[in-house]
């Protein structure tokens, strides 16, 4: 009789047992469901921003290659003209013909000067009216 109820407390007790151990596999499994979820949330992200940073790296690439294309033009352009104004010079004073050009220059000089007067007023008068309101605005 002994025996026998030694083996009925032994079967109790691995029933006991295995439903733990059923439980405890179960948490393990929603535990690393969880962890892999968050894992490949974090790569995705993690996926994302690569690419968004590889996007901007191209962007700046590009940009790069833009702003020194046109500064090579206007650098070759610069030198042109340059040039053809030198080769003008040369042959005004071969000629003779240096005072007309000196006239005609402080003629432009002086229309020119009377309009950056003109735009600088205006400028200012402009600013002064949009600090007036903005300053009506917040205040």
């Amino acid at each position: 009789m002994r025996v026998f109820l030694l083996i009925l407390l032994l079967i109790f007790e691995s029933t006991l047992f295995a439903d733990d151990k059923k439980e405890d596999s179960f948490s393990c499994k929603q535990e690393l469901d969880l962890r892999d979820s968050i894992i490949v949330s974090n790569d995705s992200v993690f996926r994302l921003k690569e690419s968004l940073y590889k996007n901007e790296l191209q962007l700046e690439k590009e940009q790069k290659a833009n702003y020194e294309s046109s500064y090579n033009l206007m650098k070759k352009e610069y030198s042109d003209c340059s040039f053809s104004l030198q080769k003008a010079v040369e042959k005004a004073e071969a000629e003779g013909v240096s005072q007309v050009i000196s006239d005609t220059l402080s003629n432009e000089q002086t229309s020119s000067s009377s309009k950056t007067k003109i735009a600088f007023g205006a400028t200012f008068l402009s600013g002064m009216a949009i600090g007036a309101f903005l300053f009506s605005l917040f205040f």
